[in-house]
């Protein structure tokens, strides 16, 4: 513990060091959460904006963050930029900078304290870290500046495609680009759809076909029908943007396929179609895919699995017999996040569809238990949980050419403003 002076006690401020990083962690886990909503989030950017609120006090009273922080704690380099911006502490702002290296979930963390200020594009040092020789630094910046920009200020920003050619930073830029549905930056794009690394190629064929580009839709083919790192991430642009009929005929084959079953069952929740549902009951059989499966028949009907009884404790597995550990370890296709699911009943999932089926149209997409309409993508993103608020977002731009993807991990203050004007 230093020296520094601070209204807190020794104890409370070294709590406070723990604490404040943590409640990040907390906003992180929010964002990305099976069951968290846009008020949970909103909850977690109070106590995170609480937390802001004490340090900067404390700041104010002569604490010094640099020297207490840890920043090896998650949610360290979030803190100490916030704190860093607003008092223009070099000496705090460098060690900030310092921590992040490489890791690009640092690199987010300064991302959003630079998007948290109101004033940001103000900041001297700001500007400065646009040319910073870390590319993971220019990534955040970059992603800061641009994520939340009115359309003339991208307007006259595509020349970055061009300028920056590092993977990081260009793929960021990328997905701007194709999130804010940006017209200005097409050709800059499209000059990308060939790029040697994959990395860049996927976020280039992404970005062209949020705006619209034919073309680009048909590169995605190649990415979608080879195993690789951005295959799951191709399914499902190819099954939410494509043509009923073409989606229909993909599904299909996709479930007649050697594909993983875990991307089998993804499949079907990207695609919406009831018809498909039977599939994944079946998949639930499986313990090595039931999770899996669970969590398809949640995003696709909209029940909550534990919520409505239709879970079961955790089933004894013999990995011996059925070398489970070895298949889930070489499966590419399966969520990181699967251990967090629950696992299904087949038997309760099956009696509480054949009661529920008369819901769903043949024919017709389904998310979270209601057909893809504008009006209900709206609700969805005011109400639904944060996998499902990232579903409608991606297909309420598909639905009307122009609309941007609306942004699930902003400000939840910033979003709850926004969705007003929907």
């Amino acid at each position: 513990m230093s020296s520094n002076k601070s209204i807190f006690s020794p104890p409370i401020w070294k709590q406070l060091m723990t604490d404040a990083p943590f409640a990040w962690h907390q906003r992180f886990e929010a964002v990305q959460g099976l069951q968290f909503t846009l008020s949970d989030l909103l909850h977690s950017d109070q106590i995170l904006d609480t937390y802001i609120d004490a340090l900067r006090i404390a700041k104010q009273a002569g604490a010094c963050l640099h020297e207490d922080l840890d920043f090896e704690d998650w949610g360290a380099v979030f803190i100490g930029a916030i704190l860093g911006l607003m008092f223009e502490d070099n000496e705090l702002l460098g060690t900030t900078i310092a921590a992040i290296g490489d890791d690009l979930a640092r690199a987010e963390e300064l991302e959003y304290a630079i998007r948290w200020l109101t004033v940001h594009t103000t900041n001297k040092r700001i500007a400065q870290w646009r040319e910073h020789e870390n590319p993971a630094i220019r990534r955040a910046v970059f992603g800061a500046l641009y994520a939340d920009a009115d359309p003339e200020t991208l307007r006259n920003k595509p020349q970055h495609l061009r300028t920056q050619t590092h993977p990081v930073v260009l793929t960021r830029l990328l997905d701007i680009a194709g999130n804010q549905r940006h017209t200005a930056w097409a050709s800059e794009i499209a000059r990308l759809y060939d790029a040697e690394l994959l990395d860049i190629r996927f976020h280039a064929i992404r970005a062209g076909i949020l705006l619209g580009n034919a073309k680009a839709f048909s590169l995605l083919n190649k990415i979608r029908n080879e195993d690789g790192p951005y295959r799951a991430n191709a399914l499902e642009l190819y099954l939410r943007a494509g043509k009923p009929k073409e989606t229909q005929k993909a599904i299909t084959e996709i479930l007649e396929s050697e594909l993983s079953t875990h991307l089998q069952c993804q499949c079907v929740a990207w695609a919406g179609y009831s018809d498909f549902v039977p599939f994944i009951i079946r998949a639930m059989e499986y313990p090595l895919y039931a999770r899996t499966a669970g969590y398809a028949f949640s995003r696709l009907t909209g029940v909550d699995i534990m919520e409505e009884d239709l879970d079961r404790e955790l089933p004894e597995i013999d990995d011996k017999k059925t070398n489970a550990s070895a298949e889930q370890k070489e499966d590419l296709y399966r969520h990181p996040n699967e251990r967090d699911w629950p696992w299904p009943a087949p038997d309760k999932i099956q009696a509480w569809w054949e009661q529920q089926t008369l819901r769903f149209s043949p024919g017709t997409r389904y998310l979270a238990g209601y057909p893809i309409t504008k009006p209900n993508l709206d609700s969805v993103l005011i109400h639904g949980t944060q996998p499902q608020r990232q579903a409608a977002a991606l297909e309420r731009s598909f639905l009307t050419l122009g609309v941007p993807v609306f942004d699930i991990k902003a400000y939840a203050p910033l979003q709850q403003q926004r969705l007003m004007t929907l």
